[in-house]
């Protein structure tokens, strides 16, 4: 649901503001809901932190895949907007399986004993693994500024893609 949230009020923020603010702020939400997933990870913990964390996680998802979206789709001809999707999909596909697999081999290097593990001795490694992908977003706060570009005007609709039900797909014309 806070994902759902975030893309919503990411699409009417980023059109007044621009990309970069609002993908500064939605990385600095996904590494803040990592770092608060370091302390929700204990055994005995507060399940209001737990549900406050992937709320916040959750809008910070959604309002990363729109910024991704719409920076993909910006000032590209309507005859390239299937390959900019299918770019900027295949970027977050690589970009999750990475992160997942760090995630797990922080994990499982903090096991203490390798193969099957007792779920209590692998809370360590959870959150050594929150605790990096944090520090990775912090790093994405701080480089996503300069990434995204010197100017952050906000999106128009000479600057945007066209809405999907205006795209025509003429395989003559192509």
């Amino acid at each position: 649901m806070a994902a759902v949230v975030g893309a919503l009020v990411c699409q009417r923020v980023v059109t007044r503001i621009g990309v970069r603010p609002v993908a500064t702020v939605d990385t600095a939400l996904l590494g803040g809901a990592c770092l608060l997933l370091t302390l929700v990870v204990p055994e005995h913990s507060s399940p209001e932190l737990l549900t406050f964390a992937l709320l916040v996680f959750g809008a910070g998802m959604g309002t990363a895949t729109v910024c991704t979206q719409i920076t993909a789709f910006t000032g590209v001809a309507e005859r390239h907007s299937g390959l900019a999707a299918g770019l900027a999909d295949t970027c977050f596909a690589v970009g999750t399986a990475l992160g997942v697999a760090i995630a797990g081999s922080v994990v499982a290097a903090q096991a203490p004993t390798p193969g099957i593990a007792a779920p209590q001795t692998l809370v360590p490694g959870h959150q050594a693994a929150f605790a990096v992908i944090g520090l990775v977003a912090a790093v994405g706060v701080v480089i996503a500024p300069a990434v995204l570009g010197k100017r952050s005007a906000p999106v128009t609709r000479e600057t945007a893609a066209p809405p999907v039900d205006q795209i025509v797909t003429d395989p003559i014309s192509n």
